[in-house]
């Protein structure tokens, strides 16, 4: 007995019109959602706590990065705890750390003589 592949379905012709014209609305909506940017403010100035909150690190990790000796994390204190980072600054900043993933690690040592 051979298999059959997918599903047969039996539709009238207004059923299948209505089903073609809703495809076609999607596929007008997904278009329209390519075609949406959404504005970012890289020049936005956050605090530690704001920071941390949008980036999922710690406060303190953040604060480390900042006072650290060698390649410190740029920040400006307008006042008394007021740190405020730029956000395309630090966006600019950790892109000098790129992840060296497992798989490309494995791929350097065998190119290794």
């Amino acid at each position: 007995m051979p298999m059959e592949s997918g599903y047969r379905i039996n539709l009238n012709k207004k059923e299948f019109q209505s089903i073609h014209k809703a495809l076609h609305q999607l596929e007008n909506i997904f278009d329209k959602m390519n075609e949406v940017t959404l504005p970012i403010e890289y020049d936005e100035a956050l605090s530690v706590n704001q920071l941390s909150k949008r980036t999922g690190y710690k406060a303190s990790q953040v604060r480390s990065w900042i006072t650290r000796q060698k390649n410190p994390l740029p920040a400006y204190n307008p006042g008394v705890r007021q740190t405020r980072i730029i956000w395309s600054q630090f966006v600019q900043w950790l892109e000098q750390y790129p992840v060296n993933r497992r798989t490309e690690r494995l791929f350097e040592y065998d190119q290794k003589p």
